[in-house]
């Protein structure tokens, strides 16, 4: 009798002391919260270790990666929320969400008034190009930016033909082009990068049927 009656006080104290663990943590503020997760990270026991020690574990030697995830999570939950990239990128391509004419703008757009003022020679992260397999002349070139957009120059040997951005959200990361080998008026285009996390989310395989002119998802 004396066994269960012990028995069961301890499992009330210890039940006690579970919720009041719970509501302490709840009642932590967002700062405690951050260093809680930060202190816990998934990557606490691998992101000091060496390449060498890192392949003998067979985990991907850039750490940047491990520190990208701490770095850009949310602070409330301790992880980073890249699906909310996508759910904002669908919304604003809708329209339901408004941005401000000064933001919507990106270099190239003919509603930017801010003038490009170089250096002009430098392609940035350009990741996916190709020459239009319908001009046999070789001069027309589509070229996508990981930091967002499809351009086209149809005039590429040309050094002073200027860029035009193809009608795609301008914020999509492009990170290959292709098309269509047994039909040149498809096009495809594969978005988003792998070892980034926020960096370079993708959307998925975009096609256009008419030789890039216009593209859906």
């Amino acid at each position: 009798m004396k066994k269960i009656i012990l028995s069961t006080l301890l499992l009330f104290l210890v039940s006690v002391l579970f919720v009041f663990k719970i509501q302490t943590k709840n009642e932590l503020t967002l700062q405690e919260k951050h260093a809680y997760f930060l202190k816990n990270s998934p990557f606490k026991d691998t992101k000091h270790l060496n390449k060498k020690q890192r392949k003998a574990l067979g985990i991907p030697p850039n750490k940047y990666n491990e520190y990208e995830w701490e770095v850009s999570m949310d602070p409330s939950i301790g992880r980073p929320i890249p699906e909310n990239l996508i759910e904002i990128q669908k919304e604003i391509n809708s329209g339901k969400f408004q941005m401000p004419s000064t933001t919507r703008s990106v270099p190239g757009d003919a509603a930017n008034f801010w003038i490009e003022r170089g250096p002009n020679n430098v392609g940035g992260r350009t990741k996916a190009i190709m020459f239009d397999p319908n001009d046999t002349t070789n001069e027309t070139v589509f070229a996508g930016g990981v930091s967002g957009g499809l351009w086209k120059n149809s005039k590429i040997s040309d050094p002073n033909s200027a860029w035009q951005m193809v009608s795609i959200s301008s914020n999509l990361t492009i990170s290959s082009i292709t098309y269509d080998p047994l039909n040149h008026n498809i096009f495809y285009l594969g978005t988003g990068e792998s070892y980034t996390y926020g960096d370079g989310i993708g959307d998925g395989v975009w096609k256009s049927e008419d030789k890039g002119a216009t593209w859906t998802h």
